[in-house]
C-alpha cells in the first residue's frame, strides 16, 4: 500500500520552481488547493482501506457478500464477516480433511475440536465446551458444499462422551441430509 500524505503543502512548496519561490501570490494560490488535495488523499485511502474484507463495514460488506452469494439476513458486521470468510473457505475447499476442519473452526468456537477421517468416506467431529455461530441446518449446508462429492460427512451421535461434550452428525438417509446432536 502506498504511503499516505497527510499534508500536501510541504511537498508542493518544494516543487515550486526557483523563479517563483518565496513569492507570496504564487504560494497563496497553491495553498488554496492544499485542503482539496488533502481531502482527496483521505478519500482515496478510505477507498483502499475500507473495502477489504477485514475492514469493510455496512454497505461495503454487503457488496462483498453479494459477490459471494452470501446474504446478510440481519447479521451484525462481525457475524456477516465470519459468514463471508466461511463462504470463501467453502468455495475454495477441495473436500480434504484439513479444509473441512478449517471451515468447521470458522463457525465453531470450542476449546477442543477433533476431526477424524473414517476410511473410506466419512468424517467425525467431536467438540468440547464451546458454541456454534450457525444453526445445525447452516452447518450441514456449509459442510456439504465444502466436501468432495464422494465423501459423506458424519459425526459422533449417541456415543458416551464426557460432561460438556457434544457429538454432531450430518448424514444422508436416502439422499436427504439429516442433522442432529447427541
Amino acid at each position: 500500500m502506498p504511503d499516505k500524505i497527510d499534508d500536501y503543502w510541504p511537498i508542493l512548496k518544494k516543487r515550486i520552481i526557483e523563479q517563483y519561490k518565496n513569492k507570496y501570490n504564487i504560494e497563496s494560490f497553491i495553498q488554496a488547493f492544499v485542503p482539496e488535495f488533502n481531502e482527496l488523499e483521505q478519500v482515496a485511502f478510505d477507498l483502499l482501506e475500507k473495502r477489504g474484507l477485514f475492514t469493510a463495514e455496512g454497505a461495503q460488506l454487503n457488496i462483498i457478500g453479494l459477490i459471494l452469494n452470501t446474504s446478510r439476513d440481519g447479521r451484525t458486521d462481525e457475524a456477516y464477516r465470519a459468514a463471508i470468510i466461511n463462504a470463501i473457505a467453502t468455495y475454495n475447499s477441495d473436500g480434504t480433511t484439513f479444509d473441512l476442519y478449517t471451515i468447521f473452526t470458522f463457525v465453531a468456537h470450542f476449546e477442543v475440536i477433533w476431526l477424524r477421517e473414517v476410511f473410506p468416506d466419512s468424517f467425525h467431529f467431536i467438540v468440547y465446551d464451546g458454541s456454534f455461530d450457525v444453526t445445525i441446518e447452516e452447518l450441514t449446508a456449509i459442510i456439504n458444499k465444502a466436501k468432495a462429492a464422494t465423501k459423506e460427512f458424519t459425526g459422533i451421535i449417541n456415543v458416551p462422551v464426557p460432561d460438556g461434550a457434544w457429538g454432531y452428525t450430518v448424514s444422508k438417509i436416502n439422499g436427504i441430509p439429516v442433522a442432529g446432536f447427541s
